[in-house]
């Protein structure tokens, strides 16, 4: 699977080489800062945010509740961003699932 703009931007590659590294370091949260790029597939986002959060969380050691913090697009005159708006905060009030026994 390719990326918006080529094999760069994959979300292999991108999470593979700049979340990867991250991993063995002591985290206490996320900050998600959603860009410009997609804004037009809003809906996405209500299975791809909370996917995101638990995989983070799993792949954190001791992270299991690690806390994210949503940072969304504002309005501008030319782009709709409403809708990025909803489906990210529709995501982020998504309880956690409880950790599966291993």
């Amino acid at each position: 699977m390719h990326g918006e703009d080529g094999p760069e931007d994959a979300p292999s590659v991108l999470y593979n080489a700049m979340i990867h590294p991250l991993l063995q370091m002591a985290t206490k949260g996320a900050v998600w800062w959603q860009g410009e790029a997609n804004w037009l597939n809003p809906q996405g986002y209500s299975c791809r945010f909370p996917a995101l959060i638990r995989s983070w969380r799993k792949a954190f050691a001791g992270a299991r509740a690690m806390p994210f913090i949503f940072v969304i697009l504002e309005g501008f005159e030319a782009n709709n961003f409403a809708p990025v708006r909803l489906f990210s905060f529709l995501a982020a009030r998504r309880p956690p699932r409880p950790p599966r026994p291993h």
